[in-house]
């Protein structure tokens, strides 16, 4: 189900999807929804979700028939294949959502869920829990966020970045 944050509808989706949908972007020059959902063996509905949060994260561009890759697309590939924690965090920090709940969970870990929540409602920013959890295991799944099974709470495991 779409949900709003920060003035964007939102809607859930995997990491792993949006790695797919940039290899996807990088193997065709542009494609319609239509082939992006035959990709992703999923329906139109699904795939046009997942194209949109792509195009948010600013992988994607689209014309409003069709989407092609961003240069941020080819980069975003590199990290995911090196590995590389540091850049995937530093590409993701560029989404809003990312970047706005990463900054709160570096002001208050370790941290819960629920916390974050309060925090985040006190500065009127308005982010539904499946949003934050959402972005929480991207998080988990980049590697600048480590989560304590024992005690359910949320740390960053990359240093803030220096603006420069």
């Amino acid at each position: 189900m779409p949900r709003k944050c920060m003035g964007q509808t939102i809607r859930q989706i995997s990491f792993d999807r949006i790695v797919k949908t940039a290899r996807f972007a990088t193997m065709t020059r542009a494609f319609s929804n239509e082939e992006l959902a035959t990709f992703l063996s999923s329906s139109k509905e699904q795939a046009e979700i997942v194209a949109d949060v792509v195009v948010q994260i600013g992988l994607l561009e689209t014309d409003d028939r069709n989407y092609c890759e961003t240069s941020a697309c080819s980069a975003f590939l590199n990290y995911v294949r090196e590995d590389d924690e540091a850049g995937l965090h530093r590409l993701m920090m560029d989404y809003p959502i990312y970047r706005i709940f990463f900054t709160q969970l570096q002001t208050m870990e370790p941290t819960t869920i629920d916390q974050i929540l309060v925090r985040l409602e006190s500065l009127s920013i308005p982010f539904p829990r499946d949003v934050l959890n959402m972005v929480c295991k991207w998080g988990e799944q980049i590697g600048s966020v480590q989560r304590n099974s024992v005690t359910n709470t949320y740390f960053s495991v990359i240093k803030p970045l220096k603006r420069g």
